[in-house]
């Protein structure tokens, strides 16, 4: 569904619980629906280069979505005014740069994180429960107004070259 100017999507969309991919790139979407979480074998999400302004709470209910990239849009939060039930235990790469989220939730440290950008962002700092994000090998924070504290988890062992080259950008 790439590259289709779809303007939105319907709610039946959550019928497609065998789903596994779903491209969405370069599209012009505001939203993506609720049923969502429907999809419960959803592995893959691409739905950067659109309009999302915010995201559907079903999202964070697929349980076996490894592959998020949100980039591209136009979003400012990842969680509804509801309660955050984080439960995306197996997501291991999630792209939010070029959006202008300010804050992501804590809850976040609990995926199994491998790659994590968030570049482009307005981001003033990062929550001090990204100290237990200890699978990260890939973390980009480029080019966000303020970083003034990057997580000791993130320094130590192979996570350490995940950060080098944002601070070399900082000298």
């Amino acid at each position: 569904l790439a590259s289709n100017n779809l303007t939105r999507l319907p709610e039946d969309l959550g019928k497609l619980e065998h789903l596994t991919i779903l491209n969405l790139r370069r599209n012009h979407l505001k939203s993506l629906p609720e049923s969502i979480d429907k999809c419960q074998n959803l592995r893959e999400l691409n739905a950067a280069e659109n309009e999302l302004e915010s995201l559907p709470f079903g999202l964070f209910g697929c349980p076996v979505l490894s592959s998020l990239n949100l980039s591209q849009n136009q979003l400012t939060k990842l969680t509804t005014d509801r309660s955050f039930d984080f439960k995306l235990r197996s997501l291991t790469v999630l792209n939010l740069s070029h959006n202008k989220i300010s804050k992501v939730p804590d809850a976040l440290s609990q995926a199994p994180l491998t790659v994590l950008d968030l570049s482009e962002n307005l981001f003033q700092g990062l929550p001090e429960t990204f100290e237990m994000l200890t699978t990260i090998r890939i973390f980009i924070i480029d080019n966000n107004p303020c970083i003034d504290r990057i997580p000791k988890a993130l320094l130590s062992g192979n996570n350490a070259m995940a950060v080098l080259s944002h601070l070399a950008g900082r000298r």
